[in-house]
């Protein structure tokens, strides 16, 4: 299901709903003794903004992202402090819609409130009703402070049984949850499917909108994120709870009106619209009433799906303008989505028609604005209410399904801060009066959850590859790939430095060599290995290192082969003895034996293989002895073939196991690990297709 939030409700109509945000903590209450789990007392720093249009900014400066503004009066939790660049001290503030950002100092009035068993009577029994739910005490302080402002609401547990990382992995699958294109680089995703790493742009699912982020995901599933007045309601049940003989209508319309002022439902005072297309006199508030005491739905949750789904303005889906689909509307986006011959708003009018088929199922064709929000109405409570997901954040993420196959399926909107949003909006339709009453909410529980889980604000392109990196007048293994960090190369011992290059595929990315900015870098290298990092800074600050491993030939003992204190590498397969001694030099007085594995002596024509020995007497009678090694070679007998293949495979397999020199020998890739990598490389060897690198 198509989720459609307009940045006009993101950033008008929920900031009208920022008030106290005070996620704070739990103390005793005398004479009554605590369960383990609760503090004895927290105290919050708070903000009070002293202006109006004051901006929050993703950043502690002016030279960030502007999020939200809030006016004179409005008070939020401080979370961190920061020395900006501009001198001024910045804090981190969570507002009461669940929101983080950064304000200046001088646009605030800084204090401190502590509570403890005096501002809350009943502390203990509720603390412990709370802790016998199986409330972990990360949720316990934001649950108090709600329970100090309104003492008659309720909170129940749910619990899910869900692992909190496999839970945001199945919200994170491609299609699944997604955010607007225009908001912070840091929530976009940048999985397969989702970014397209050569050319540095997100890839638009459902129309514009992208993949959102792991982070951002996690966020939005955190529920005490959303321990605010506000915030909280999307945790209420969207059952109606309204009197069955209608006493209470005068109230339920009051709390509407107040919920869509100033939207195209309910301004200036004006209820009934007529629309010129086809004649049709509404009045939402009303029927947003009358729709959900019949079909058992809350009218709030009703009015605060359409000014989600259809923003403050209206939108195209519901004008009934669209050619082709004249006269048709769909306030809820029921069915809108992109399809590759459909936009999403041809698809939703499409499904009001009642498709190709004619589907009259919820009192299609909805071919007047009170039909689509009847038949929508009915759906939702068929779809979402009568199957468990009861509450605007089990309609966003549904991991308490009746049915177990629907686990992160079948949810309603596909935006991932559409919960959060609706509920600060369904907030608004709720008095300071109905805020008395007994409201249920139902809290989700997750095993293994952080501690924290902060909104990401960086901004930014994430684009931290290379699109090349080579090395002047030498070929480097494996040939370079934008997702391969780890190569290879051998020199003569002759050759003290080499040339590195390194492109970045994003612009605003920088590049270091060995420490050097790039794009190019002259190395110096040793006898041995040398290793040679290349890292890319991303400009939202994240890194990426490539590794050149460097090889430099000794001169001591050979100018063919690489000498160090213990091996000999660089021999290639199939290298007969008398081969091999003809390019090493001992000096004249020396003794030369090449063993193998098994102790006993090779010589002449005989292959060298992984694991034989050279056993060397030096002029000075000193025992030098080397190991020789041939990467790919994991059995032995000097070549690289299926049997090596095998070996390498039952590695990984833990069937058994290589060491020493052979486990050296299967790391043929040299990124200090054995994976499918080599078994591959090894393979395409074999086939001709490529070459394992000595």
């Amino acid at each position: 299901m198509s989720f459609k939030s307009l940045q006009k409700i993101t950033k008008s109509a929920v900031t009208l709903l920022l008030t106290l945000a005070l996620l704070v903590g739990i103390f005793p209450a005398a004479g009554l003794a605590l369960r383990a789990g609760a503090a004895d007392s927290y105290t919050y720093t708070l903000a009070t903004v002293t202006a109006d249009g004051v901006n929050v900014r993703s950043g502690p400066g002016t030279g960030y992202r502007v999020m939200t503004t809030l006016n004179a009066g409005e008070t939020a939790r401080i979370l961190a402090s920061t020395a900006g660049d501009d001198g001024y001290t910045w804090y981190l503030l969570h507002s009461d819609w669940g929101y983080q950002g950064y304000m200046r100092q001088d646009f605030l009035t800084v204090s401190t409130l502590t509570l403890d068993a005096s501002n809350v009577s009943d502390y203990a029994n509720f603390v412990n009703g709370l802790i016998g739910q199986g409330f972990p005490e990360s949720y316990i302080s934001g649950l108090v402070y709600l329970h100090y402002l309104y003492p008659s609401w309720k909170f129940t547990a749910v619990n899910t049984g869900l692992d909190w990382e496999a839970s945001v992995e199945g919200e994170s699958a491609l299609w699944t949850s997604m955010v607007e294109p225009s908001c912070l680089s840091s929530w976009k995703s940048t999985q397969t499917g989702a970014y397209n790493w050569s050319t540095g742009k997100w890839i638009g699912l459902d129309g514009d909108w992208v993949q959102a982020s792991d982070n951002i995901i996690a966020y939005y599933m955190d529920p005490r994120n959303f321990f605010t007045p506000s915030g909280i309601f999307q945790f209420l049940s969207q059952s109606f709870d309204g009197a069955a003989d209608g006493s209470d209508r005068d109230v339920f319309l009051a709390n509407l009106r107040t919920m869509m002022n100033g939207s195209f439902m309910y301004a200036n005072g004006q209820e009934t619209y007529t629309y010129s297309n086809n004649g049709e006199s509404i009045n939402y508030v009303e029927s947003f009433y009358d729709i959900g005491k019949s079909v058992g739905v809350s009218p709030y949750c009703l009015a605060s799906m359409v000014l989600v789904e259809q923003g403050t303005t209206g939108s195209t889906m519901i004008d009934g303008n669209v050619s082709g689909y004249e006269g048709l509307y769909n306030f809820f986006n029921i069915g809108a989505y992109t399809t590759s011959s459909m936009s999403a708003t041809q698809r939703g009018l499409w499904y009001a028609k009642g498709g190709d088929s004619g589907a009259t199922s919820y009192s299609r064709p909805w071919n007047t604005r009170i039909a689509s929000l009847r038949g929508g109405a009915e759906w939702f409570y068929d779809e979402y209410i009568s199957c468990g997901q009861n509450t605007l954040y089990t309609k966003r993420f549904n991991v308490t399904p009746s049915n177990p196959s629907m686990l992160y399926k079948g949810q309603y909107m596909s935006s991932v801060y559409g919960a959060a949003i609706e509920g600060c909006i369904n907030a608004r339709g709720y008095s300071a009066e109905m805020r008395k009453a007994n409201l249920v909410f139902h809290i989700p529980l997750y095993s293994n959850m952080p501690d924290v889980v902060s909104m990401p604000l960086k901004d930014g392109s994430p684009n931290n590859k290379l699109s090349s990196l080579s090395v002047n007048g030498i070929t480097m293994t494996p040939s370079f790939s934008a997702d391969t960090t780890s190569y290879s190369l051998v020199v003569p011992n002759g050759t003290s430095s080499i040339t590195v290059n390194a492109a970045a595929v994003d612009r605003n990315a920088t590049v270091t060599i060995a420490g050097q900015p790039g794009p190019a870098a002259s190395v110096t290298l040793v006898a041995g290995d040398n290793s040679i990092p290349v890292t890319i800074t991303a400009q939202n600050g994240d890194t990426r290192t490539y590794t050149i491993t460097a090889t430099r030939r000794g001169s001591s003992y050979s100018d063919v082969y690489n000498v160090s204190a213990t091996t000999v590498t660089g021999i290639g397969t199939g290298s007969s003895v008398d081969f091999l001694l003809s390019n090493m030099h001992f000096g004249e007085n020396s003794t030369v034996v090449v063993n193998a594995a098994d102790g006993s002596v090779k010589t002449g024509t005989t292959a060298v293989g992984t694991g034989d020995t050279l056993r060397v007497t030096l002029p000075d009678g000193s025992l030098l002895v080397l190991q020789i090694i041939i990467y790919g070679d994991t059995s032995g007998d000097g070549y690289i073939s299926n049997s090596d293949r095998i070996k390498v495979r039952n590695h990984i397999l833990g069937t058994a196991p290589l060491s020493g020199a052979f486990l050296t020998a299967a790391d043929v890739n040299r990124d200090g690990k054995i994976s499918n990598s080599d078994r591959i490389l090894i393979r395409n060897h074999i086939l001709g297709t490529g070459t394992v690198y000595q």
